[in-house]
């Protein structure tokens, strides 16, 4: 999640094949795709810890850690 409240989906294509390698059940699967849908709904409707100062506030510290490198 940025600081805007934007986000970005990472590693579907790992989740994909390890689901397929390791035998995820499809009521695992199902599990998972419904917890992933509520999460981005949280998202979305910014609630915590997805509210605007707690990403900032975040976002501030990813920037600091990465500065100091």
């Amino acid at each position: 999640v940025a600081s805007d409240g934007s986000f970005a989906v990472l590693d579907q294509n790992e989740y994909r094949r390890h689901a397929q390698q390791m035998g995820y059940s499809p009521e695992l699967c199902a599990i998972l795709e419904a917890e992933f849908t509520a999460l981005q709904d949280e998202i979305r409707k910014k609630n915590p810890p997805f509210t605007p100062d707690v990403i900032a506030g975040w976002y501030a510290k990813y920037r600091s850690i990465r500065e100091e490198k």
